[in-house]
């Protein structure tokens, strides 16, 4: 066995403990073996490391950074992805990231964050990027994602989670209520003011490029009309109309076609007109 081989080996093998769950005895481990793992990992061929994350549709991944024993990744690339809008401060020290339902903050130098308005230990000091970015733990990332089954793949020197969310949203107002549905799920939320969040109706089914339209019928039934754009390039629509009564789904078609244009659905003599490609249904 040559001794590249071996000093690559010895780096996969000392990136993994750092990945391990934190304990007294893992915190011991990472700052006894820091020094020898940022070494080993320096000299190995394969020093380089990489990261790759499950998200809904597909995957985002890129380089990472491996500094005094800590992984860490440029945030601010995988949080606008996720839908998350990213502010510095007047400082220039701290990193704001908020979005539907999911914020976290964090600063230059400090090892501690706030997630969902808790604070955290991060694992790490976050330090700026070139690209006016900010490197955070990545432990961190994807547990402020919710994120699963962090490891490292020693093969490739690659940082691997599974099922981060997303937090991007198409969001209407109608009679001072806010309705937000969910890109990734077509989860569907309605909220006034400061009231909580309630859940109208899961969609189970994704969204590219969402509209809504919301209406009240003459007999006072809800109407949401969501007409989505997908596709490359975009030219295949598809219009869900929900009808709810008193906060409960009454009714429920979608109807698709594959051409640019706009399908208007309007009242007809008084009855909603619901259609789903085969069923012409009066309500």
């Amino acid at each position: 066995m040559n001794s590249t081989y071996l000093k690559s080996l010895l780096s996969a093998v000392m990136l993994s403990i750092l990945l391990l769950p934190t304990s007294a005895s893992a915190t011991t481990l990472q700052s006894n073996s820091e020094h020898q793992t940022v070494s080993l990992a320096s000299a190995s061929n394969s020093s380089q490391v990489y990261y790759q994350f499950g998200i809904p549709g597909g995957t985002i991944g890129g380089p990472a950074v491996l500094k005094n024993g800590v992984i860490y990744l440029d945030v601010r690339g995988i949080a606008e992805n996720a839908g998350l809008k990213m502010e510095w401060d007047k400082s220039g020290k701290r990193a704001l990231f908020k979005g539907w339902a999911k914020s976290f903050a964090v600063r230059v130098g400090s090892q501690n964050g706030v997630l969902d308005g808790k604070t955290v230990a991060l694992g790490g000091s976050p330090f700026k990027s070139k690209e006016d970015g900010i490197y955070v733990p990545a432990r961190f990332i994807v547990k402020a994602f919710e994120g699963s089954n962090l490891h490292l793949d020693p093969k490739t020197n690659t940082l691997l989670a599974s099922d981060l969310k997303t937090y991007n949203v198409f969001t209407e107002t109608y009679g001072g209520r806010t309705y937000t549905l969910i890109k990734a799920n077509g989860d569907l939320y309605v909220s006034q003011g400061k009231d909580k969040v309630l859940l109208l109706t899961s969609l189970q089914t994704s969204f590219d490029w969402a509209g809504m339209q919301i209406d009240k019928t003459p007999g006072g039934l809800l109407v949401i009309t969501i007409t989505d754009s997908f596709g490359e390039p975009h030219i295949n629509t598809r219009v869900v109309t929900l009808v709810f009564k008193n906060g409960a789904l009454l009714r429920k078609a979608t109807f698709a076609y594959q051409f640019r244009g706009d399908a208007v659905l309007k009242p007809f003599d008084d009855n909603l007109l619901l259609h789903d490609g085969n069923t012409l249904r009066f309500v």
